[in-house]
């Protein structure tokens, strides 16, 4: 019998993280399935900026009989223009849709009704379910209509089934990894889930709609796991948990392990920092941890109870001082336009935040994603957003088009002020000589107006001319060469060595 082509494939937004552990857990399930003789499954991963074409010509190249796409919020629009190319050029080819963006049965309904190109759509957990198609397609063994968790259109209607219960045993999916399936190279990052779930049922999240409950992988498991990856020493594991330390006692037991196995790779998690302990940070230091993402949206309660979220500001706080002991690298993660949320806010999150001295803080924008609250009750709440992938707010009852735009421009001031290092220190002393807030700094460089197609090394040489734009507006001119260019001057000098460190870098890679 000939042997069965199916090709998976995703378009990554950036090449970060090259290994798109969606596909292989397909793959590796699918091996397990009694088709696993009969059935070639490649996998292909595209970056976003590759041209239409040469996709198309790569994916029709390995002869697929099915492709089945892995769809996200960035890459959704390109991957449905890939589609019906590919159904233009050979209209036999089967093309499946699955992942977050297509998930929510009414997407996966407009989906089909628009896209004559897509046949059948998984919606969410896909590893039996893609087993169960892939049978039904080749070998006819199952009625489409029996397979739970599908949409797919027959010729007179769009018919979605009812959702798949979520399998209770994570680990009857065998591992990428210890199946060989992963190639492990050092210099890149390697992800791993030891979970799946949340324990938040946050209102602007879809994950939580297709994982419901929390459901682990077994400590065995994850021990065997990471002891296969780390003996091929990568840079960087990424633990894809939403809340790494959800469960703490296990999280703990997860950073022993790796602490055990480890010979040097940085470990990348996300974590909720109140829920963060001495015995955790000093573990998540042994485990050479390089970044952790802490979300907290806002700081503003009122907003936070609108997308069910919470923040204990005391607890927090304590906790950001234990890893700034450390000296961990995390980011802290804002949303801008969040109902209730007002530029004001912003300002005020920023304001306590850098008052913790953090290592990094980000405003990322809103995206109203398909079977969310938010989206559902996006009238209600006076959220208007954008039709299109990626769904970005730009006005709410409390934050307008314009304010949006200026904190587009507070992103910028923050990353040249604070994360590149130009005023990291100086900004401390200026906030008490000049009694201002750190925002007001920010908003300080966007007025000043300095040409922001400079390279860094122009806008460095212009800061100390900032600076003293900044001790003249406040009318205090006199602080400068006593009380700020001191500071202002260590700033520069680990700036010009942090540049000249990435420009060896560059040159050796």
């Amino acid at each position: 019998m000939n042997r069965k082509r199916i090709l998976l494939v995703t378009i990554n937004s950036d090449d970060y993280f090259p290994v798109q552990l969606a596909l292989y857990y397909l793959k590796s399930y699918l091996q397990k399935t009694s088709i696993s003789n009969l059935s070639s499954v490649g996998i292909d991963i595209f970056t976003y900026d590759e041209k239409l074409d040469v996709i198309v010509k790569r994916i029709l190249d390995k002869q697929p009989e099915i492709i089945g796409f892995s769809c996200y919020v960035w890459n959704i629009e390109k991957i449905l223009e890939a589609a019906h190319l590919l159904k233009d050029r050979d209209h036999s080819l089967k093309i499946i849709l699955g992942g977050p963006e297509v998930s929510p049965w009414s997407r996966s309904k407009e989906l089909l009704e628009q896209e004559k190109s897509i046949d059948i759509i998984v919606r969410g957990e896909g590893e039996e379910t893609f087993a169960e198609l892939t049978e039904s397609l080749f070998y006819q063994k199952i009625e489409l209509s029996a397979i739970k968790g599908i949409s797919y259109r027959t010729e007179s209607s769009i018919c979605i089934n009812p959702a798949r219960p979520l399998m209770d045993e994570l680990d009857r999916i065998p591992s990428p990894y210890l199946e060989g399936l992963i190639d492990i190279k050092k210099e890149g990052t390697v992800p791993i889930e030891t979970m799946r779930g949340c324990a938040y049922r946050c209102h602007y999240c879809y994950y939580h709609k297709d994982f419901k409950g929390l459901r682990y992988f077994s400590l065995d498991r994850v021990e065997s796991e990471f002891k296969f990856i780390l003996e091929k020493e990568p840079y960087e594991v990424y633990i894809m948990d939403p809340t790494f330390n959800a469960d703490y006692r296990r999280a703990k037991e997860i950073l022993r392990i790796f602490i055990r196995h480890s010979k040097g790779s940085k470990l990348h998690v996300e974590l909720r920092a109140e829920s963060l302990d001495k015995e955790m940070v000093e573990l998540l230091y042994e485990a050479n941890t390089g970044f952790i993402e802490i979300g907290i949206q806002s700081v503003n309660t009122k907003a936070l109870k609108l997308v069910n979220r919470t923040l204990v500001k005391k607890m927090f706080k304590k906790n950001i001082s234990l890893l700034n002991k450390k000296k961990i690298f995390y980011q802290i993660q804002l949303i801008d336009g969040l109902p209730g949320h007002s530029y004001a806010d912003i300002k005020k999150s920023l304001d306590w935040l850098y008052s913790l001295h953090p290592s990094q803080v980000r405003i990322m924008k809103l995206m109203v994603l398909h079977g969310t609250y938010l989206r559902q009750n996006a009238k209600t709440l006076g959220i208007k957003f954008d039709s299109m992938p990626p769904y970005f707010v730009y006005k709410t009852e409390t934050m307008t088009y314009k304010d949006l735009k200026r904190i587009t421009k507070l992103r910028q001031a923050m990353k040249i002020l604070y994360d590149r290092g130009l005023l990291r220190l100086s900004m401390y002393v200026l906030k008490k000589k000049l009694k201002i807030n750190f925002s007001d700094i920010f908003e300080g460089w966007i007025k000043w107006k300095i040409n922001n197609e400079l390279s860094e090394e122009m806008i460095a040489n212009d800061m100390p001319r900032f600076v003293r734009y900044l001790c003249n507006r406040y009318k205090n001119p006199y602080i400068y060469k006593k009380h700020i260019y001191p500071v202002l001057r260590n700033d520069l000098a680990n700036f010009y060595s942090m540049r000249e460190l990435e420009r060896r870098a560059a040159v050796n890679n």
